[in-house]
């Protein structure tokens, strides 16, 4: 079996994507807060999906992401940002 090569914008797109989700279902979460929706009752949302973003490996997985694009020569730094933004999305969820 031939093994996947990973490409850096594939590293950028991870980054962007799951900086999306995690914004979203932030949204979602606060716009249930507001009309005063029960989570737990059937109107709620089933926010598991998300849930392995937030796993210490994908914490692991950012933070290393935005030393390597520091360490570059020259800094990489659309991947700077996105690691950035989705660290920042990822400490937002925890709250």
């Amino acid at each position: 079996m031939e093994r996947a090569k990973v490409k850096q914008a594939d590293t950028l797109r991870v980054l962007v994507v799951a900086s999306f989700f995690l914004d979203f279902f932030l949204l979602v979460r606060q716009q249930d807060d507001a009309n005063k929706v029960d989570p737990k009752g059937e109107a709620g949302h089933d926010f598991d999906m998300i849930a392995e973003l937030t796993e210490l490996t994908v914490i692991h997985f950012v933070t290393r992401k935005m030393t390597d694009a520091l360490s570059e020569k020259p800094p990489l730094w659309t991947e700077l940002h996105a690691a950035v933004d989705c660290f920042i999305h990822l400490v937002r969820r925890c709250d």
